[in-house]
């Protein structure tokens, strides 16, 4: 399976850290996807140095931090040779386990929620799932200003899965488009403090500095 994050560093949005936050962050991260034995691939735009293993370039908008994530991860999963799979975590991921592959006869996998948003900030797919993400993206034609820098992910993904507006992801369809969607409940994944032995600690918002304490 092939690790991913998007990061283009550009100072002022991103909430809750700054660049030099991030520049700390970046190498636990990294360290927590090769003592797994994987490798990391920096999805980023056209001129970011490489801060991974590898580095898979894509035309976007530093300025449109989310929606850019989004159009940049249809264009590696297009990428992807038939048969591989793609995890997409971010800087504030401390990984402990590896992300199980997606069961025989999907295309991908989405987190159920059932009292929340289905979490934009994880992604896991093959190239089969291309009709989604496609979607996806023209869902996010209905979101503009501030929305394309945080948080219009959420909604144009639930619109993506005929998820009113507003409502949590009590289920997540099986098909869309043709894509077979796997959903797994979300509690394994993404937790700061957990005692559930989760895949991967996450350090949103302020908790950032507990991650800096992390080797």
């Amino acid at each position: 399976m092939r690790y991913v994050v998007f990061f283009v560093p550009r100072e002022g949005i991103h909430p809750c850290a700054s660049l030099e936050d991030y520049s700390k962050l970046w190498p636990i991260m990294h360290r927590s996807v090769k003592r797994l034995g994987h490798e990391l691939v920096h999805l980023t735009d056209k001129v970011t140095p490489c801060m991974g293993d590898s580095v898979h370039r894509v035309d976007v908008d530093p300025a449109t931090t989310i929606y850019s994530r989004d159009v940049a991860w249809r264009d590696y999963v297009a990428s992807l040779p038939d048969g591989e799979q793609a995890c997409m975590i971010e800087p504030d991921t401390y990984m402990l386990r590896s992300i199980p592959p997606i069961a025989d006869g999907f295309d991908m996998v989405l987190l159920r929620r059932p009292y929340k948003v289905i979490p934009g900030w994880f992604k896991l797919a093959t190239n089969r799932a291309i009709p989604f993400y496609d979607r996806v993206l023209r869902e996010w034609e209905a979101f503009t200003g501030d929305l394309r820098v945080f948080h219009g992910d959420i909604g144009a993904l639930h619109r993506a899965c005929s998820i009113p507006d507003g409502e949590s992801a009590h289920t997540i369809p099986e098909i869309v488009d043709g894509v077979r969607i796997e959903s797994r409940d979300w509690w394994r994944y993404g937790f700061r403090k957990a005692d559930n032995r989760p895949y991967f600690l996450q350090f949103k918002g302020e908790s950032k500095a507990d991650m800096l304490r992390l080797r």
